[in-house]
């Protein structure tokens, strides 16, 4: 009975020991070299653009753009909504828009946050990803808190 539990145990050791190797071995380990290089032929990325209040009327709006590359699928921008004296209850897909420099204006593809209601949303707004790139983007949010048109401005080139 022992001689068995100790060729089992083996078994289980080796089997998990080659397991381990066989996924780390799969794994592709890039030298500094190559990590640098990878990194120098990405397209430009936006990660840094700052974070811009509006504080008009009755409601705060904090907009902070993220997945601004030119791989990316989609351009995200987070967004915090917060009141004390009105209710939260917009659709964000039909009050936002964003524009680029060259005026086209681009309509939102979802809302992942909070449902309207209540007197603190956030959720992330996107954007199918706008290409050929701009120099400029603007994300406008109509009739929230009393205010006809909220406008939010990031310069893209140079980034």
């Amino acid at each position: 009975m022992k001689k068995l539990t100790i060729i089992l145990i083996t078994l289980v050791v080796f089997s998990a020991a080659f397991f381990a190797w066989a996924l780390f071995s799969s794994i592709k380990q890039e030298s500094p070299a190559e990590q640098n290089t990878a990194v120098e032929n990405l397209p430009a990325v936006i990660s840094s653009l700052e974070a811009k209040t509006s504080d008009e009327g009755e409601v705060k709006i904090t907009v902070q753009p993220e997945n601004l590359a030119g791989n990316d699928a989609t351009w995200n921008f987070n967004i915090l909504l917060d009141t004390h004296s009105a209710e939260l209850v917009e659709d964000m897909t039909l009050v936002s828009a964003l524009i680029g420099d060259d005026g086209a204006k681009y309509a939102p593809i979802g809302w992942e946050g909070d449902p309207p209601g209540g007197h603190h949303r956030g959720g992330v707004l996107k954007f199918k990803a706008v290409t050929p790139p701009l120099s400029s983007i603007t994300l406008t949010i109509r009739d929230v808190g009393d205010v006809k048109e909220r406008k939010f401005t990031w310069q893209l080139k140079g980034q």
